[in-house]
């Protein structure tokens, strides 16, 4: 995902798996650029196998037998990939990098890298620095004791507190004093390793 979205589920149960990016390539049976903001019924991906899968899901005695047929329904994960390891140098730098840093940690023209990059993880390489930059931010944000969000915004990246801010509302829905509101009065706050991916 690449904006906010807000779910309601308070009415439902949810059973998922969360790939970190670029890790769900070759595992879903099409390119991940194409299901990049789309919620995406899995029977279009897997035809009848989904049908069937779903109906072993609903049968299941409990969760953890639930998790458990999850869990043996991937295929082995494939060989990592020149993306995958940028992703991993990504994190590493907390997403401060240039596609040409990135191309070229990874032995790769930069062109040929942003086409991976968008075909394994659905994002463009600037956005995925951007997201990855966002993630580490939340994580600091909630750190007790953090600095100021002016300071915070600088230490991160951001131009200044008014980029920080917009960019934060882009990916949470919420200005970086709502979220904090939000997380104060919820008791298991939001891992921020969950948030724009």
């Amino acid at each position: 995902m690449t904006q906010a979205r807000v779910v309601d589920g308070t009415a439902i149960d949810f059973l998922g798996i969360r790939f970190h990016p670029g890790m769900s390539h070759g595992m879903l049976g099409v390119p991940v650029s194409k299901l990049t903001d789309q919620v995406v019924d899995l029977e279009s991906l897997w035809g009848k196998k989904a049908r069937d899968f779903e109906e072993q899901l609903a049968n299941a005695a409990n969760e953890s037998e639930r998790i458990a047929l999850l869990a043996a329904s991937l295929p082995p994960s494939p060989e990592i990939t020149p993306v995958q390891k940028a992703i991993e140098w990504v994190a590493a730098v907390r997403g401060d990098a240039s596609i040409d840093e990135l191309s070229r940690h990874v032995g790769l023209s930069a062109r040929q890298f942003r086409r991976l990059c968008i075909e394994q993880t659905g994002l463009a390489p600037k956005m995925l620095c951007r997201i990855v930059r966002f993630r580490n931010t939340v994580g600091q944000l909630l750190q007790p004791g953090s600095t100021s969000q002016a300071d915070l915004a600088l230490d991160c990246g951001y131009y200044d507190q008014a980029h920080f801010i917009n960019e934060f509302h882009e990916f949470s829905g919420l200005a970086p004093r709502e979220y904090l509101m939000s997380v104060s009065s919820n008791p298991t706050p939001a891992d921020p390793d969950k948030i724009g991916s």
